[in-house]
């Protein structure tokens, strides 16, 4: 069966007519097959459109009456026999429904990967086999596989084309996070000066971070001086700049406009002089650690995690260290104080538990 696709655009118009059984297609770029001598090269842009245009019809037209293009005359490939395995792949990914769009399409990547491996139905020692080849990259690329596979041959089970998933057996070491150790104040005094003196451009990330809880991957890269009111005192982080989408206002202390003021005010552009790529700080902050010495597991986002303990331990307001954090839940704000210093409580604090009058 032939077809003929829309007009392409571009520095040479053409149309292209295509065998949908063979997969072949050729492009015609004028309408000399159907008689026509016009030289399309000599016409306007007007002018192509409409004459293309003219020729998709004609070219619809010949083939009607059963002509085909001479680079398809002969006798026609026949399309390849494709297997049980194959077509149960192909129905299992038109049939997965209820996914994220974005995890739909890792999906169908990792099965590309998978059928260039298999050409039937993989036993549970060959598929594990594979996993552990293809995704050993380190545990957290391995999981991800598993998790979309395990995926993927569920809807298969489900559809009733196979009998059981080979992902849900594979084991996989799942990593256990690192926590961000705090700093003491004495500590932060002495990283801020080296980074002022060696490093500012860290620098002002690192405070910017401390002083306003500000993510310094995104909020801190993004930030530009129209986001900030002198008059008020605050910044304005707009919500798509946020990580929970809602917009945040944060207070501006004499001693964060001072620091500012050495960085260098401006009306207008970026912050940190110009937007920076996704992996910048972090980037700057392995050469760092190189010149300078810090406990383990003392990161950069350690700092946020410093600031939020010292502000819990001042006001004792989960609530309101939500909020100047930016959480959208107390349940993300308390993973930040797991190491905050906790004292027993007192006999002062006991009394409100009495029941006597």
């Amino acid at each position: 069966m032939l077809t003929v696709s829309n007009v392409f655009r571009g520095n040479r118009w053409k149309i292209r007519v295509k065998d949908l059984e063979t997969g072949q297609s050729v492009a015609f770029v004028s309408g000399r097959v159907v008689g026509d001598t016009t030289k399309p090269d000599t016409l306007s842009e007007k002018e192509k459109e409409k004459y293309f245009y003219w020729l998709k019809r004609a070219l619809e037209q010949k083939i009607a009456q059963g002509w085909v293009p001479k680079q398809f005359a002969g006798k026609p490939k026949k399309a390849a026999q494709k297997s049980a395995w194959d077509l149960a792949v192909q129905l299992t990914l038109k049939n997965l429904k209820g996914l994220d769009p974005w995890y739909v399409k890792q999906i169908h990547r990792h099965v590309g990967v998978m059928m260039t491996e298999f050409e039937t139905f993989p036993t549970q020692d060959e598929f594990t086999r594979f996993i552990k080849k293809r995704f050993n990259k380190g545990r957290t690329t391995m999981h991800m596989a598993k998790r979309r596979f395990s995926a993927f041959f569920s809807h298969m089970v489900d559809l009733e084309l196979l009998d059981y998933n080979p992902a849900e057996k594979i084991k996989v070491r799942t990593p256990q996070p690192t926590r961000n150790h705090v700093y003491t104040k004495q500590q932060l005094r002495e990283l801020f000066a080296h980074l002022k003196e060696h490093r500012p451009t860290l620098y002002v990330c690192c405070y910017l971070t401390y002083k306003l809880f500000l993510r310094p991957h995104t909020e801190v890269r993004q930030l530009k001086w129209e986001y900030f009111d002198w008059d008020s005192e605050t910044v304005h982080i707009p919500p798509r700049y946020t990580k929970n989408r809602k917009a945040r206002t944060l207070p501006l202390d004499q001693e964060t406009i001072r620091e500012l003021r050495w960085w260098g005010i401006d009306d207008e552009g970026w912050v940190m002089g110009q937007e920076f790529n996704p992996c910048y700080f972090k980037t700057q902050w392995g050469r760092m650690r190189k010149e300078y010495k810090l406990e383990p597991y003392q990161t950069l986002y350690s700092v946020r995690h410093t600031a939020a303990c010292l502000f819990y331990n001042e006001h004792k307001d989960i609530h309101k260290l939500m909020l100047v954090m930016g959480h959208a839940s107390t349940a993300s704000t308390l993973n930040y104080l797991k190491n905050a210093p906790v004292q027993q409580a007192g006999v002062d604090e006991l009394r409100v538990l009495s029941l006597e009058e």
